[in-house]
């Protein structure tokens, strides 16, 4: 009888030990999720900002590209009136006229 009340005793303590054991896991695992919660919401707010950086850097640069594609345009046209211009002839009058207004002068 006296070695059933020390063994009861024995897994009342190991129960007691074992329960605190756990709640105070329990306490730490509490704490270091809380941690990494608040990390993940720091780390998702940088995230979020990078991912609106990169969304105005695109649209900046769709602007830009939108811009230099009319400048081409630009570019183009003047290139093709120069070569329309350079094919245009001389009449044979026009020196004399050259010629003539020299003269005034």
């Amino acid at each position: 009888d006296g070695t059933l009340g020390r063994e009861a005793t024995w897994l009342r303590e190991a129960r007691s030990m074992i329960g605190a054991a756990l709640t105070e896991a329990q306490g730490q695992w509490r704490q270091e999720l809380a941690q990494m919660k608040g990390e993940q919401r720091q780390q998702l707010g940088l995230l979020e900002e990078l991912a609106d950086a990169s969304r105005q850097s695109s649209a900046r640069m769709e602007k830009a590209e939108r811009a230099l594609q009319v400048h081409e345009r630009s570019v183009r046209r003047s290139e093709e009136q120069l070569k329309a211009i350079g094919k245009i002839q001389v009449p044979p009058w026009y020196a004399q006229l050259e010629g003539a207004i020299v003269n005034v002068e």
